[in-house]
């Protein structure tokens, strides 16, 4: 007994969804890590103009 596979059914039913799937999680990388980074700069740039806020405070403003 053997199983006959369709090349062109593959592409057209799981192909689609796969690449939708890998492309929502590489844009949503790319967010999340964008906005960590720009919190972590604005902090560390708020933390060294005024030196008496504190980093976690400093962090806690970059975040607005």
């Amino acid at each position: 007994m053997s199983v006959t596979f369709d090349l062109q059914l593959f592409l057209l039913l799981f192909m689609p969804p796969l690449l939708f799937f890998m492309r929502c999680r590489s844009i949503l990388v790319l967010a999340f890590g964008i906005v960590f980074m720009t919190v972590l700069a604005v902090g560390y740039f708020g933390h060294a103009l005024v030196p008496t806020v504190l980093l976690p405070v400093a962090f806690a403003l970059a975040v607005l």
